[in-house]
This record gives C-alpha cells, sequence and structure tokens, in this order.
C-alpha cells in the first residue's frame, strides 16, 4: 500500500510539473518556435483561441517564412495569414514569446470554421484529421 502512495504521489507531481513548463498562450502574443531550416527568423502570431469539442484551438499567422506560391505576384510568400492548429501541437513548438511588428488584423473572412485543423507540431508538415 505505501509502495502505491509513492508512485500516485510521484505521478502527480510529473504532472503537475509538466503542466508547469506548458507555455501560457494569449491572443495577441508573438512567439519563435521550432522552424524549417532557413527561417530562422520566422515567428507566428497567436490572433485567437477557441474550445471545440476535439480540444484547444489556437488560430495563428506565420511571419517570415519562405513558400513558394503560384498566387503570390512573385512567385512566394513570406507569411501565413491564417492557421488553426491544437493548442498541444502548438505548445511542443514554441520556443520562446517575443516582441515583434506584424500585421495586427487578419479579417474575419480568412477564419474558415471548415478548414482543416494541424494535430502536428509545426516543424512536422503532415495534417491528420
Amino acid at each position: 500500500m505505501r509502495e502505491l502512495v509513492t508512485v500516485l504521489l510521484l505521478a502527480l507531481a510529473f504532472t503537475i510539473s509538466s503542466r508547469a513548463d506548458m507555455p501560457v498562450l494569449k491572443e495577441g502574443d508573438c512567439w519563435t518556435y521550432e522552424t524549417r531550416p532557413g527561417e530562422e527568423g520566422s515567428f507566428l502570431v497567436i490572433r485567437k483561441i477557441e474550445t471545440s469539442p476535439e480540444g484547444e484551438v489556437v488560430h495563428i499567422s506565420i511571419f517570415g517564412l519562405r513558400i513558394k506560391s503560384s498566387t503570390a505576384s512573385n512567385g512566394s510568400t513570406d507569411r501565413i495569414q491564417h492557421l488553426p492548429i491544437f493548442a498541444r501541437a502548438l505548445r511542443a513548438s514554441l520556443k520562446e514569446k517575443v516582441q515583434r511588428q506584424f500585421q495586427k488584423s487578419i479579417g474575419q473572412e480568412a477564419i474558415d470554421p471548415g478548414q482543416k485543423l494541424m494535430r502536428v507540431s509545426l516543424t512536422n508538415p503532415s495534417v491528420s484529421v
């Protein structure tokens, strides 16, 4: 019985310490994250946080990217205006909260409620739903 109590207390302590390490997400905050090679200067902005039946969803914009784009006039873009991602996947990629200048509004039309949500960290572009 004593061993069981010890194991339960250790498990509780681990759970509490794990939660203490989780970054607090707040709308308007800027973060650096685990980037792809060549995009070390990029950062993300938390635009909106909401709760869905599947978990907490964070809507972000990412700036300082190098992405080929057939719709961009110069053939590439340096940002993703809107990317919904599950908070647990986002937290796995965050590094440091920073102060940056960025476009303040993405417009409500950019938030598509039917858009698929990322379930993986930002360093792995795989998306599964």
